[in-house]
């Protein structure tokens, strides 16, 4: 079996106080430091009068692209936080695959220096948290094109099957049904979707695992037992 691991939200998480420091220097908010420690969430930063005047001169639709682009800054990638249990976890895992790698929707279509810069911080990111296999890492612009590297990967190796545990398995799922028939039915006989942070299966007809936290990793040991028998 082949695990892919998604990063954001399955491993790594915001580190707030970083992120919103980002914010206010790219955006050239007039907030001081003192200012700003007194903020605990995205959500206050929102309402901060500096920053809804910002809003105002710029427009909310630009507003929201800038920080939408700005969490991925390379820099901020770095400092980004590891989910508690997230490392005992893919180390549980690397020792049942046959092959395990990263898999994420880290990128920014427009500027190809930005995704080269995004890539390489990930991959320190990666090693920094001494997780295995940081150089397998699979970038895939968006949820179509995640299922899209998986359906190629399986036409390339017949039988093989795909265990991807990512944390938007709503949206995976959403980007399956724009898919070619032919490319669903590889879907339904090669991959797994362990949807990270649920706690509830989901009918459809890929097989949908949920995974509540890295604390009920040993959950799929099932999955694995049935990747054993599909190849004998």
């Amino acid at each position: 079996m082949t695990i892919l691991v998604d990063i954001d939200g399955v491993l790594a998480c915001n580190n707030v106080p970083q992120l919103l420091a980002l914010y206010v220097k790219s955006l050239k908010l007039p907030i001081s430091d003192e200012q700003l420690a007194q903020v605990k969430t995205k959500e206050v930063f929102h309402l901060l009068p500096e920053v809804q005047a910002y809003i105002e001169n710029v427009g909310l639709g630009r507003y929201q692209s800038q920080l939408a682009r700005l969490q991925w800054h390379p820099g901020y990638v770095m400092q980004c936080l590891l989910i508690r249990g997230a490392s005992e976890g893919v180390k549980y895992l690397a020792g049942k695959a046959d092959e395990l790698g990263y898999c994420t929707a880290r990128m920014i279509s427009f500027h190809d220096e930005w995704n080269r810069d995004l890539a390489r911080a990930t991959h320190m990111w990666l090693r920094k948290q001494q997780l295995p296999n940081s150089d397998q890492v699979l970038f895939c612009d968006g949820f179509k094109a995640k299922l899209m590297a998986i359906v190629t990967y399986l036409r390339e190796h017949s039988g093989a099957h795909v265990l991807l545990i990512d944390d938007s398995a709503n949206d995976l799922l959403l980007a399956y049904t724009q898919l070619d028939v032919n490319d669903q039915h590889i879907l339904q006989n090669g991959l797994t979707l362990v949807a990270f942070g649920y706690d509830e299966s989901v009918d459809h007809p890929v097989q949908v695992v949920p995974l509540a936290d890295w604390t009920r990793v040993g959950d799929l040991e099932k999955e694995f037992d049935h990747a054993l028998v599909g190849k004998e």
